[in-house]
């Protein structure tokens, strides 16, 4: 590995000024786009099913932008991120045969939330369990007092959700 400590401080520092206002950026859109969509929703409920999508959104949206930004700046310093980039291929794919479980479950929490079936700060009853959808990550946890529990959502499909009542968090 051939780390130039000589690295162009500038183009550095510009790489993370460019980063940090596309991070400003994009919140700044993607809040007035949640807002948007508020306006033109037809009642609450709605409104709460938009407003924990563009959560969601905005959380990939910034890991997106993160991973582009350290990329740029080891590249900057002069690691070959070449062999990184091939690297994480192959853990992808290792991570992704090892977790499909892991990723059913995502793909179909996010398609319960897409269709509306349940949502944060809903009370549901699921194979004798009760308990609330909780906040998402990133949320203060003492806005997260309502207890929850674990769906095996991937199979979700399955007739075992007995109840989704909407309660306020």
């Amino acid at each position: 590995m051939n780390l130039n400590l000589d690295a162009d401080w500038g183009r550095i520092a510009t790489i993370l000024a460019l980063g940090t206002i596309a991070w400003v950026v994009t919140r700044k859109l993607l809040s007035r786009l949640r807002i948007t969509l508020i306006a033109h929703a037809d009642d609450e409920e709605e409104a709460k099913r938009i407003t924990t999508l563009m959560r969601a959104i905005k959380q990939f949206v910034s890991m997106l932008l993160l991973a582009v930004v350290v990329m740029l700046v080891l590249s900057a310093i002069g690691i070959n991120i070449a062999p990184l980039l091939g690297a994480a291929g192959v853990a992808g794919v290792a991570i992704g045969l090892a977790g499909q479980g892991i990723a059913r479950d995502f793909i179909r929490g996010f398609s319960l939330l897409v269709d509306n079936q349940i949502r944060v700060g809903d009370a549901v009853e699921v194979a004798g369990k009760s308990g609330g959808v909780p906040l998402p990550c990133g949320v203060p946890s003492g806005l997260n007092s309502v207890f929850s529990v674990t769906l095996p959502s991937g199979r979700a499909s399955d007739p075992v959700i007995v109840s989704a009542v909407s309660k306020s968090v």
